[in-house]
């Protein structure tokens, strides 16, 4: 007895007859009928008899059945652990910093839901944005040579206010207004050298009170009064109660985020991620 012949047996079992048992192994009449006289000729004892319309399993087959079934299954389990399976297609993804985390979220997600319904499997490694990747979603700023680049959402620079501020009854803020107004200070940010020019100009000497990277350690010294910050108008923060964000008169700093990729190189996973992306841009206008 071997695991062919209880294939073979199995085979006939589940479709009821010798013919039919064949066609589904790929093989002859004749050979599995041998295959069947040998594996009963090995245990001692009759597995079919025959009906009009095939054959029917005796009590002994029945029993042989169950132990069958268990024995084929493990034999798959030890064969697929031995089995190498294929590596994951990586998709290496740059982030630049301040990207909005809600929104971001949404866009991950979205990107793997597309390659999941594709059968597509991905490894996302999330690298500096100046190291080589596959994409990029960076600033129109940022962009290389030989890039191409998919606009996602276009940000406004505002500067956000703990609520309980004197200055956030105000409709919009000027220059001159920052002469009494505590900084938290966020770098890298590409707005906020705009800003010290503006004051500069206006000769107002900006108060720093803290100095910062994430928009994130940014807004939670803004809600607890230590100071304002220069930050994108991030859908999200519109609706936070402990948050007031105004517009400078004087001072208008926009910043188009996108996906961009090279010109000359092509990954089976950018157009789900286009997608993806354009899908983003109208779900967080």
């Amino acid at each position: 007895m071997d695991f062919r012949h209880l294939s073979h047996f199995i085979a006939v079992y589940e479709s009821g007859s010798l013919s039919a048992g064949a066609r589904q192994l790929g093989i002859s009449q004749p050979s599995l009928s041998q295959s069947i006289l040998t594996l009963e000729a090995s245990l001692k004892t009759t597995l079919f008899v025959r009906i009009p319309k095939g054959v029917t399993p005796t009590t002994e087959g029945e029993k042989l059945y169950l132990h069958a079934c268990n024995l084929i299954g493990q034999l798959q389990a030890v064969r697929s652990s031995f089995v190498q399976r294929p590596k994951k297609s990586k998709f290496k993804l740059g982030l630049i910093h301040a990207l909005g985390t809600d929104r971001m979220a949404w866009l991950l997600k979205e990107f793997q839901n597309l390659c999941a319904v594709n059968q597509l499997e991905l490894e996302l490694v999330l690298v500096a944005p100046d190291s080589e990747c596959d994409a990029r979603i960076i600033t129109t700023k940022q962009l290389k040579s030989g890039e191409l680049f998919t606009p996602i959402w276009q940000d406004n620079y505002v500067i956000a206010l703990n609520s309980h501020s004197p200055l956030s009854l105000k409709t919009q803020l000027s220059a001159q207004d920052f002469a009494d107004l505590p900084l938290i200070k966020r770098l890298p940010c590409e707005a906020w050298r705009h800003l010290e020019a503006v004051l500069l100009k206006a000769k107002v000497k900006p108060d720093i009170r803290a100095d910062i990277q994430t928009i994130e350690y940014a807004l939670a010294l803004v809600s607890t009064g230590i100071g304002a910050a220069l930050v994108p108008d991030f859908t999200q923060l519109k609706s936070r109660p402990d948050l007031c964000l105004k517009e400078l008169g004087d001072f208008s700093v926009q910043r188009e985020i996108g996906l961009a990729h090279r010109r000359d190189g092509h990954h089976p996973l950018m157009p789900f991620l286009q997608a993806a992306c354009l899908s983003a841009k109208t779900a967080y206008l």
